[in-house]
C-alpha cells in the first residue's frame, strides 16, 4: 500500500510519536509512507531522520483551499492509495485534498471533548471513510455527537516496550535532582493536562513534611501561570520545570512516583511508557484514562481537579510498598495490550478493510 499521513502540528507531542512508530511498522510490511507535515515542523524533522518521504506544506488556516489543493496534487502523482489525517486541522485540508480524488479518508481523533457544532467541522468527519478514535470513551462522544457508530472504529496509541530495555542514564546525566524521592508529570503546560492541580497537590504533599523533589517535563501556554503558582507556593526549591525533553523516557525511568492531572485526555500515552519503565500511576479520572488504569490493580484514580485527592493516593504510593509493587506489577501486565506494534497493526487491517471495499 502506499500510505499518506497528513499532520500539521508544529510541535512533537503524542499523536506525532504515534504517526512515527506507525509509519515504522508500515514500511516493515512492504508499504510505502508519505508524510505531510507542516514546513519546519518537529514531524517533518523527525521523519526525514528517519527515512520517510516528506512533503512540505504551509497552511495558514484549518480551511486553506490552496494548501489542500497542492496535497491533491501530491496525493495524485505520488498515486496514493489512502490518506490518514492524524489531527482535527488535518482532517479539514484531507477532506478537501481527496474531494474527487477517488483516494478514501481515514481520520484519528485523540481527543475527548465534543465536536463543534458549526457546518464545516460536521462536514469534514462526515467525508472520513472511517475515523479511528483512540478510546471507547471517544467513540461514545462522537455517537453522541452524531457520528454513525459503524464509521468508528477503537484503535488504541502504543508505545514502544523495547526502548525501557536499553540502558538506564544517570540521574546526573539527566540533569535531575538528586533527592530520595521524585515525583512527575511528563505532559504539555496546556489547560487540558490541568498542570496548576499537580503544583498545587505538591503543595500539600511539602505541607505534610514529604521529602521529595518534582519534575514537570513539557512546554504550553500555562507556563507563565505554572511558574507564578509554584513561586506563590514557595516550591521553587521543589519542582523543577525542564522543558520539552527529547529523552523524557529516561527521565521517567527515575520516577517514584508517574501523575497526571488532566481534564480532558483522549488516552493518555504517557501513562502506557509509565507502565512499560515499571513506574506506578496517579491519574485523573477522565476521558480514556479508566480504560488503562483499573482502580488499585494498575493505578490509581482521582477526581478531575482535585489536588487533595492527587496528595492523597501519591502519599498512599509512597508509603505502602505492598501496593506500590502492585501497581507496579499490573501496570506491566497492561501495557501489553497497548504496544506499539498493536496499534500499527490494528491499523493496517482498517486500511486494507477500506482499500477492499474502494
Amino acid at each position: 500500500m502506499r500510505i499518506a499521513h497528513l499532520d500539521t502540528e508544529i510541535s512533537w507531542r503524542g499523536g506525532e510519536q504515534q504517526i512515527l512508530y506507525l509509519a515504522e511498522v508500515l514500511r516493515e510490511a512492504g508499504d510505502e509512507n508519505l508524510i505531510i507535515a507542516r514546513s519546519g515542523s518537529a514531524l517533518e524533522h523527525r521523519m526525514k531522520e528517519g527515512g520517510f518521504k516528506c512533503f512540505s506544506v504551509s497552511p495558514w488556516m484549518e480551511w486553506d483551499f490552496l494548501c489542500a489543493l497542492s496535497i491533491k496534487r501530491c496525493l495524485l502523482e505520488e498515486r496514493v492509495d489512502l490518506l490518514h489525517a492524524h489531527t482535527a486541522h488535518a482532517a479539514a485540508l484531507g477532506a478537501l485534498a481527496t474531494l474527487r480524488a477517488n483516494i478514501p479518508l481515514i481520520v484519528s481523533r485523540r481527543v475527548d471533548f465534543h465536536l463543534s457544532k458549526n457546518f464545516f467541522s460536521r462536514w469534514k468527519y462526515s467525508r472520513a471513510d472511517k475515523i479511528l478514535a483512540v478510546s471507547s470513551a471517544i467513540k461514545e462522544i462522537l455517537i453522541e455527537d452524531g457520528i454513525s457508530p459503524e464509521k468508528i472504529e477503537v484503535v488504541y496509541s502504543g508505545v514502544n516496550l523495547k526502548r525501557f530495555e536499553g540502558e538506564k542514564k544517570s540521574r546526573q546525566d539527566l540533569g535531575l535532582p538528586d533527592s530520595k524521592i521524585l515525583i512527575g508529570q511528563i505532559a504539555a503546560l496546556s489547560d487540558q493536562k490541568d498542570p496548576l492541580s499537580f503544583v498545587r497537590a505538591m503543595a500539600l504533599l511539602a505541607q505534610k513534611g514529604v521529602d521529595f523533589r518534582a519534575l514537570m517535563v513539557g512546554e504550553g501556554p500555562l507556563k507563565t501561570k505554572v511558574e507564578s503558582e509554584i513561586a506563590r507556593l514557595n516550591l521553587k526549591e521543589r519542582i523543577f520545570l525542564l522543558g520539552f525533553r527529547e529523552d523524557a523516557f529516561q527521565i521517567l525511568r527515575h520516577l517514584d512516583v508517574f501523575v497526571l492531572s488532566s481534564r480532558l485526555e483522549g488516552l493518555g500515552t504517557s501513562i502506557l511508557d509509565a507502565f512499560a519503565a515499571g513506574v506506578p500511576v496517579v491519574a485523573s479520572r477522565t476521558g480514556g484514562i479508566p480504560e488503562m488504569i483499573e482502580e488499585g490493580i494498575s493505578g490509581l484514580l482521582v477526581p478531575v481537579g482535585d489536588p487533595a485527592s492527587l496528595s492523597r493516593a501519591i502519599e498512599r504510593i509512597l508509603l505502602d510498598l505492598a501496593l506500590r509493587q502492585k501497581l507496579i506489577e499490573g501496570g506491566r501486565k497492561k501495557v501489553q495490550f497497548f504496544s506499539a506494534q498493536k496499534m500499527a497493526e490494528s491499523t493496517r487491517d482498517v486500511y486494507q478493510k477500506i482499500l477492499s471495499q474502494a
